[in-house]
């Protein structure tokens, strides 16, 4: 999955399936990213925080807008999700989902020889 943050926030897209299912049902989220680095070098960071979709209606458009503003400055951000969202839609209802989640508490860990 790809994602961008800013303002406090995890910006990410996907496509229908278990993951959105999950948030959908428990907003109460984790997510985990980790780094290799070379030898045996790693990073771990963990973030909780609440998940809240950005709906391609009104009233949702700002956060929508920011959202595909932030991913997009990364090369092919869409990949992921398997199907190249269009701006604007082809039709009214659109099968991905754009999202975020608020980061309420950021741990993590690292290791260096």
């Amino acid at each position: 999955m790809h994602y961008a943050y800013a303002d406090n926030h995890l910006y990410a897209f996907s496509m229908p399936g278990k993951k959105i299912d999950w948030m959908r049902a428990n907003p109460l989220v984790s997510v985990q990213v980790d780094e290799r680095g070379e030898g045996r070098n790693w990073k771990s960071v963990v973030v909780d925080g609440r998940y809240e979709e950005l709906p391609d209606r009104i009233g949702h458009k700002l956060e929508r807008d920011h959202a595909w503003t932030m991913l997009s400055k990364h090369t092919d951000w869409w990949e992921p999700g398997a199907l190249k969202p269009v701006m604007p839609p082809v039709s009214d209802s659109t099968p991905h989902i754009f999202f975020r989640i608020l980061a309420e508490q950021v741990s993590g860990r690292e290791a260096s020889e």
